[in-house]
């Protein structure tokens, strides 16, 4: 909810002009570890203006120091905590270079916090380009600062429905209820073949 987003917020130090960005396992190569530094140096030169904070959840990227003003999230395996992370942010950052369907999209988007994210593996059928996030045109680090830059364009959908939609896509009960028909089409599907 907002008031636990802000006093998130405020225990980070984050001001409300302050432009949050998320990353996790950012210390992991497939996460794209190695392209995060030059987002943010991209992102800072083109928009200098504006207030940007780097927070990376689950491990830092490699020259850190790249990343001045970072905030290093302790490592929890405390659910409630890592939400207010994802709700206190404004955005997360997905460079993955390779991936399936992670879960940490949907748990970005059940928080209601937009995605940035490259285009790859399970992740096009996650976001909704132009209204859950944006998904970069390539897997370059000019490509993932661009698609953030337009998450900062207001014209996403809001948090709530964001993270209404999300819980309706990703809940166990919508999960289980898609296995259900699968399942239902195959042995019918295999009847109709015997």
């Amino acid at each position: 909810n907002a008031a636990s987003r802000e006093q998130t917020r405020a225990d980070l130090g984050l001001s409300p002009t302050t432009k949050a960005v998320l990353f996790s396992s950012a210390d992991q190569p497939r996460k794209g570890a190695v392209i995060i530094p030059e987002v943010i140096r991209i992102l800072r030169y083109t928009t200098p203006q504006k207030d940007w904070r780097f927070l990376f959840m689950g491990g830092a990227p490699p020259a850190l120091e790249i990343c001045r003003g970072a905030i290093i999230l302790p490592r929890t395996t405390n659910e409630a905590r890592v939400a207010s992370y994802y709700a206190a942010s404004d955005l997360y950052a997905l460079p993955s270079l390779e991936d399936n369907l992670p879960n940490t999209v949907s748990e970005s988007m059940c928080c209601g916090t937009p995605v940035a994210a490259f285009p790859t593996g399970g992740i096009v059928e996650m976001i909704e380009d132009g209204h859950s996030g944006y998904l970069s045109y390539d897997c370059s680090a000019q490509s993932l600062a661009m698609a953030i830059l337009e998450c900062e364009d207001g014209k996403l959908a809001p948090r709530d429905i964001i993270s209404k939609e999300a819980h309706n896509t990703y809940s166990m009960q919508t999960i289980a209820e898609d296995h259900r028909a699968l399942f239902r089409r195959i042995v019918a599907f295999s009847e109709v073949r015997i």
